[in-house]
């Protein structure tokens, strides 16, 4: 059953997901798309550490470019 909430005699819209502060959570409280939006970002940014640093010898370089492009997305709210 679907009830219908009004704000000033206004109805107010039903949305299937919603986007709050980078984390997009779904009507069903499901994390699919946000992981799903992350885990495609991460890709990506891999594939432009891996293409930019192909001749890069020292590991210590390769890991912080990993470290603040890759990681970093995906651990934003992995707490939730």
């Amino acid at each position: 059953m679907k009830f219908e909430y009004k704000v000033n005699d206004s109805p107010l819209v039903r949305v299937d997901s919603i986007a709050y502060l980078g984390v997009t959570i779904k009507s069903n409280l499901s994390f699919d798309m946000h992981i799903h939006r992350l885990v495609s970002e991460a890709y990506r940014n891999l594939g432009f550490v891996m293409r930019l640093t192909s001749d890069f010898s020292n590991i210590g370089i390769l890991k912080t470019l990993y470290t603040a492009y890759v990681r970093s997305k995906l651990e934003y709210a992995a707490i939730i």
